[in-house]
């Protein structure tokens, strides 16, 4: 009751809660895919033990997709490579994101490296345009 009086929840108990956790975006969706395994240890029949797991999974490139298409990221998303220096005259270079390494660096530069046109999906066509239309 004290926590409750000094935090004022803006729902009165659980229920309401989970109600305001649905209406938040529901991203990309969860699967359940369930596997038997083999163990090493026996039963009291002398059996290999079993046992089924539930492996939670989500698909890759919708999760790319909603991360991308994220407003909240806009300012944060970097689609080109920048080299980063640490002192004026450019003597000591940072490398602590992966736009600022010489791999995107090449990679850019690169004709060996080209996107097939059946890739361009994984990047999300629908919510970086621009960006694209520069790896054409």
């Amino acid at each position: 009751m004290q926590t409750r009086n000094r935090t004022k929840p803006s729902f009165r108990n659980k229920r309401a809660f989970y109600r305001c956790i649905d209406t938040l975006p529901q991203g990309a969706k969860w699967i359940c895919e369930p596997f038997e395994i083999t163990g090493d240890e026996r039963d009291e029949n002398g059996e290999l033990r079993r046992e089924v797991l539930h492996l939670w999974k989500r698909n890759p490139v919708e999760c790319i997709r909603e991360l991308i298409g994220n407003p909240a990221f806009r300012k944060k998303m970097q689609y080109v490579p920048e080299k980063v220096y640490e002192d004026r005259d450019g003597n000591v270079r940072v490398f602590d994101e992966m736009w600022t390494g010489d791999w995107w660096w090449n990679l850019q530069v690169s004709t060996s490296y080209l996107i097939p046109e059946t890739c361009l999906p994984l990047c999300c066509r629908n919510f970086c345009q621009e960006e694209l239309l520069l790896l054409r």
